[in-house]
């Protein structure tokens, strides 16, 4: 059975709903943020090259810091009208990757909801950019 990067965003909104319980905050903030990751990744054509495109150029890390530098180093190759908003979808991937990676492995700190409510937010607006591209190419 298939599933949809939405789909998953809405799978994090029902486990959110009680904002008192870390169990679900933590997993909550990890399926915004997958959500967020496969919408990117689908901005992305699909694919995230393991060598960089651009000479000279490497990428480091693994597939979810590849997938953001990517977008961020060929935001003109991949969606010429969305060079910026490309750009700042990287930023915001990356940093709600350290917040998915704090849930998952940073137990003996404390999640706040105001954490979950900002991936949420980045996980919405990452959906919005890829309908705006969708609808461009289409």
């Amino acid at each position: 059975m298939a599933i949809s990067h939405s789909e998953i965003l809405h799978f994090a909104k029902s486990i959110a709903g009680d904002g008192e319980n870390e169990v679900n905050l933590r997993a909550s903030i990890g399926r915004a943020y997958y959500s967020m990751f496969h919408a990117a990744h689908e901005i992305a054509g699909g694919r995230v090259p393991k060598n960089h495109p651009m000479p000279g150029k490497i990428f480091k890390g693994g597939t979810h810091a590849r997938l953001s530098q990517y977008l961020a180093d060929c935001a003109e190759q991949l969606h010429p009208a969305h060079v910026r908003t490309l750009q700042l979808l990287s930023v915001k991937l990356k940093m709600c990757h350290k917040s998915r990676c704090e849930a998952d492995y940073e137990l003996t700190q404390n999640i706040h909801k105001s954490q979950l409510d900002c991936i949420l937010k980045e996980a919405e607006m990452t959906q919005d950019i890829l309908v705006k591209i969708k609808e461009l190419v289409a």
